[in-house]
């Protein structure tokens, strides 16, 4: 759907002075009250961002890279974690869980009405090998721990 905006001057704009088109999902209006289309309003930003001697952050597969410590085992996430224990990091706005995102870039999309399991029951390991994708009832029976005769925590045999 194309948008027309109409200016001070009763001009119709249906594009930005990059030519991109305007439509309601593309407008953003400035502070001063020009409009100007999210492309645009991207690249001014990054262009002032390196006037400011800023870098422009690194991609989230870098991100992600520089804070995972690896071992023989586990990957063992060293970033932010909730308070589940769980690794979480941002892309944009959003925050995300750090072993849902390794688990859909090494082994595809999550199926409707499934969880990530750990399969090392370590909730702070990223590594693809150790995650699976299995129904909430699965994850909750894997994840039960109950007293040996010593009195201490233990999975069921």
């Amino acid at each position: 759907m194309q948008l027309q905006l109409t200016t001070k001057r009763r001009h119709t704009k249906t594009h930005c002075a990059q030519g991109h088109l305007f439509s309601q999902a593309n407008l953003y209006v400035r502070k001063n009250g020009k409009w100007m289309c999210k492309a645009c309003s991207r690249i001014r930003k990054a262009a002032h961002l390196r006037s400011q001697g800023i870098a422009p952050r690194p991609p989230i597969e870098d991100r992600i890279a520089a804070k995972i410590q690896q071992s023989e085992t586990c990957w063992i996430w060293q970033g932010l974690i909730n308070n589940n224990g769980y690794g979480v990091t941002g892309i944009g706005q959003r925050k995300i869980y750090v072993h849902r995102w390794m688990y859909e870039r090494f082994k595809g999309a999550i199926p409707p009405k499934l969880e990530i399991d750990h399969l090392c029951r370590i909730p702070r390991c990223v590594r693809p090998d150790h995650l699976e994708a299995v129904s909430h009832r699965d994850n909750m029976a894997r994840g039960i721990l109950i007293h040996d005769e010593r009195g201490r925590w233990c999975r069921p045999e």
